[in-house]
């Protein structure tokens, strides 16, 4: 997920969502792809639970902040990995 403006038209196959507000916890994220896939699994897997919070229904999702780097060489990238939250109750 990348933020843009309100004027921003999208062309296929990208499209525009908005994303609904409320708590996210938010964890950074430097690496290649398949260290992506182990980092959502670690967070949704061993953080969340020791976390005292619990997965809604909004979307998960990656964000990509206007200071995100694409190293094209090693397969490097930095991201935000969004998680929607609620407390347990």
């Amino acid at each position: 997920m990348v933020q843009v403006p309100d004027e921003f038209v999208a062309r296929s196959p990208a499209s525009i969502a908005t994303l609904p507000g409320g708590r996210y916890a938010v964890a950074a994220f430097e690496g290649t792809v398949p260290q992506l896939t182990v980092a959502w699994t670690e967070l949704l897997r061993d953080w969340l639970p020791a976390s005292g919070m619990a997965l809604d229904g909004r979307p998960l999702f990656e964000h990509m902040p206007p200071r995100a780097r694409y190293d094209a060489a090693t397969g490097v990238m930095c991201c935000e990995l969004c998680i929607p939250v609620l407390p347990l109750e």
